[in-house]
């Protein structure tokens, strides 16, 4: 288990990795903004203790597929430039203290999003899980627990 803050030099790691996986650990203090370019599929930091508002540095993560920042403290408005992930299919901002409103053109700017979970945060605007984000409908499912499993 992995305690403390996420180092600054993380974004001196080889950009040959395609995947950060530091979930369910005890990290603490804000994401890096040096943390960028170099994940090509997956960012998971779900279930540590980061705070703060995501880095808009991401915004260069063309290539990212998974994105999970559950079950933190950060605390921000909805980062609409997310949308511009042309890869992302998944996004988990659940249980975490992001707040604001959500317009739906915000929502539908994803183009290939297949799960979107934004619960147990303090978002106003569009109720998301009635939307049709893409091909595929998006539905509220109490207790499923989708960014856990192996399914995506």
């Amino acid at each position: 288990m992995f305690t403390g803050s996420i180092p600054q030099c993380i974004g001196n790691l080889s950009r040959g990795l395609t995947v950060l996986d530091m979930r369910m650990n005890k990290l603490e203090g804000t994401i890096p903004t040096n943390i960028s370019s170099m994940w090509r599929t997956t960012l998971n930091l779900h279930g540590n203790h980061l705070r703060g508002n995501i880095p808009s540095s991401l915004a260069t993560c063309v290539t990212l597929k998974v994105f999970d920042l559950g079950n933190n403290n950060l605390n921000a408005s909805f980062s609409s430039w997310l949308g511009v992930l042309p890869d992302l299919t998944v996004l988990s901002l659940r249980s975490n203290k992001f707040h604001g409103k959500i317009r739906l053109s915000t929502i539908s700017s994803f183009p290939k999003l297949k799960i979107l979970d934004l619960s147990h945060n303090q978002f106003i605007g569009a109720r998301v899980w009635t939307l049709c984000i893409g091909p595929s409908y998006m539905t509220r499912v109490e207790g499923k627990r989708f960014l856990n499993s192996k399914q995506f």
